[in-house]
């Protein structure tokens, strides 16, 4: 077999793994809140704390694995990481079906059961430069962004479904057959994705991280993103928190309404990521980065605006341009740094932006969950808009914004860098 069919053939394998992975994260993500409130009785304050658990090892762990990604076989990182996600989704089945589960096994075990998520999310940006050439990493990107965007899609609904129909427990036994479905995707895979050997001063822990922390410093425009990416997350999980205690108690909406509602973001996502190759060409790539933000500011409003008239409807809408909108800056983002970034940072720069992503969420989860148990979800619905949306797009006004300095900081790539930022120039002409 050649080497471009082995690609090719890769490449498929984890498309589909990344279908699945991202399917069986979609449905613990809804059913481990929608069992801290109907079974477990939680309220805002409860399901922040849930939230916390959910996405406090993108924080503790994701610099970690962002280490092993670039040092060993990246192969070996996915199948590791979601075989012990399966075992904390059989864990929690066990307990629901036994009628045993409390706040604090469900706390732990949400936490046991993201470190695939996290594997699986530092280890697919890393590993996709190696498989496609460069002039081929959007298409790829856009590829990817569309399984996770039917997953995102597709999963709410038929975990909200399967709640609402058979129960909890058939939530987590998908998720854990979608797991398998990873396992043995990836397994299928002939590149391995092996790890570069580290440089005199790059190891030790602290080396490494820093290693990938001075290339973004460097860079301005990556460096901007990150932080843009650092306050639509705190605020996103402030939002999150409340959510479906707000929609569940206050705006008497049903498990599968929710569910919904969460799904259409996912159609959001596959619209964006459907169209996104004409909408980031015909707007430019500088215009394409500030699309995400503005347009996630008016869903914050329409979020708001639903406390006052209390219908599905209006969610579902804001649900959908979130998802539309970040779908944009997630492919372009994602382009972005594989393509500035030398293969041997690769891990270790895009855990950088995991941790802002993801490993800022703790922070406005637990915001969200004392807020929430001191003011009401009413709350923390308002809080998003009122600080972290505004300071996003304060961040794309300013003047080291990459909006309007994304050509300077292509141009300051030097070395082999500079040929492969120019690549960017062509994909994406800078207006």
């Amino acid at each position: 077999m050649s080497q471009s069919a082995t690609s090719t053939r890769d490449i498929d394998f984890l498309t589909r793994a990344n279908f699945f992975a991202q399917s069986a994260d979609q449905l613990a993500l809804t059913a481990i809140p929608l069992i801290a409130v109907l079974s477990l009785r939680l309220d805002a304050g409860g399901g922040g704390l849930i939230n916390v658990s959910l996405t406090l090892p993108y924080f503790l762990l994701s610099i970690l694995l962002g280490v092993l990604v670039d040092t060993v076989s990246k192969k070996h990182v996915l199948i590791t990481t979601e075989f012990i996600r399966s075992l904390a989704l059989l864990t929690i089945f066990g307990l629901i079906f036994v009628d045993r589960i409390e706040l604090w096994s469900l706390m732990i075990l949400s936490f046991v059961a993201a470190f695939g998520s996290v594997g699986f999310n530092t280890t697919l940006p890393a590993w996709l430069p190696s498989l496609v050439e460069k002039d081929r990493l959007t298409f790829y990107n856009g590829r990817l962004e569309l399984m996770r965007a039917m997953s995102l899609m597709l999963g709410p609904a038929f975990a909200g479904s399967l709640v609402a129909w058979l129960g909890a427990s058939t939530v987590f036994i998908s998720a854990v057959i979608l797991t398998g479905l990873t396992i043995l995707s990836v397994g299928n895979m002939t590149k391995t994705g092996p790890g570069d050997a580290l440089g005199p001063n790059e190891r030790g822990l602290l080396k490494n991280i820093g290693a990938g922390m001075r290339f973004i410093i460097e860079n301005k425009g990556l460096a901007t993103i990150m932080l843009v990416a650092f306050f639509w997350n705190c605020g996103w999980f402030v939002l999150q928190a409340a959510f479906m205690p707000v929609a569940i108690d206050s705006w008497g909406l049903s498990a599968q309404s929710v569910g919904y509602a969460l799904a259409c973001m996912g159609f959001g996502l596959l619209v964006g990521s459907l169209f996104s190759q004409q909408i980031i060409n015909a707007m430019g790539f500088a215009a394409s980065l500030a699309f995400g933000p503005v347009i996630s500011v008016l869903a914050s409003i329409i979020v708001l605006v639903n406390v006052r008239c209390e219908t599905a409807i209006l969610p579902a809408v804001a649900f959908f341009l979130f998802g539309f909108s970040s779908v944009i800056w997630v492919i372009t983002t994602n382009t972005l740094r594989q393509v500035m970034t030398p293969k041997r940072l690769i891990g270790r720069v895009s855990v950088m932006y995991l941790t802002a992503n993801w490993g800022a969420r703790p922070f406005g989860a637990m915001l969200g969950a004392i807020i929430g148990a001191r003011y009401g979800g009413g709350a923390c619905v308002w809080l998003p808009l009122q600080r972290s949306f505004s300071s996003k797009c304060c961040w794309f006004s300013s003047p080291d914004c990459p909006a309007s300095h994304t050509e300077h900081a292509i141009e300051h790539c030097s070395g082999p860098l500079q040929a492969e930022a120019t690549i960017m120039k062509h994909l994406f002409p800078i207006t």
